[in-house]
């Protein structure tokens, strides 16, 4: 979504300024369950919240020097009908081409089972760093 502002110049002509408007950082309960339940349980996963990524915002990205894993937390309130999962699709394809891991968990993962679903990231991240991350 794109914020406009219109702001005065010294010679009160007006400049027309377009900005990205960038998600809260607290975007959903769910991604703030996760990332309770990241730091609850003493994983030491270097998670950066809302990590842009071009025109994108990821939810969370884990960047190291081997490998770039975009998570993304799909609740039904914002992955529900067609046009929201035709986005989600190309914004999977474009992370992709461009050296990307995509995880996604559902709503209902993280509600019921938040700790399993960072195992499962800690156990993919590991598979493709080849090292153990506690």
């Amino acid at each position: 979504m794109n914020k406009f502002s219109l702001q005065l110049d010294s010679q009160n002509s007006i400049s027309f300024n377009a900005k990205k408007k960038r998600k809260s950082k607290n975007e959903s309960p769910m991604e703030e369950k996760f990332f309770e339940s990241v730091k609850k349980n003493s994983f030491e996963l270097n998670l950066k919240r809302q990590y842009p990524v071009d025109k994108y915002f990821l939810d969370f990205a884990y960047v190291s020097d081997k490998i770039k894993v975009a998570v993304e937390i799909d609740g039904l309130k914002w992955h529900s009908t067609k046009k929201q999962r035709q986005h989600d699709y190309q914004r999977e394809r474009f992370l992709i081409l461009n050296d990307w891991v995509v995880v996604r968990f559902t709503g209902s993962e993280i509600y019921n089972h938040s700790a399993k679903s960072v195992r499962e990231l800690i156990t993919i991240i590991k598979h493709y760093e080849g090292k153990v991350i506690y």
